[in-house]
């Protein structure tokens, strides 16, 4: 819930201009309990980023282009 709020207000607002009392404003959710899961809002974009960079991955399929069945 707090990562889908903070991707909202990073979206919306831009990474500068969000604060936590935004993220958990959207989130619904009390500023203590935000900080029972991160340290600040960092380490909310930066979850969100290593999500974000692990679902490019797993889409990206390697060509394999040595293949001596492939004529």
């Amino acid at each position: 819930q707090i990562l889908l709020a903070a991707r909202d207000m990073f979206a919306k607002r831009g990474y500068a201009r969000t604060t936590v009392d935004d993220i958990v404003a959207e989130a619904g959710v009390a500023r203590g309990t935000f900080y029972l899961y991160f340290g600040d809002k960092r380490d909310v974009f930066e979850e969100l980023m290593d999500g974000f960079g692990a679902r490019i991955a797993s889409a990206i399929v390697r060509i394999v282009t040595d293949d001596p069945d492939r004529s």
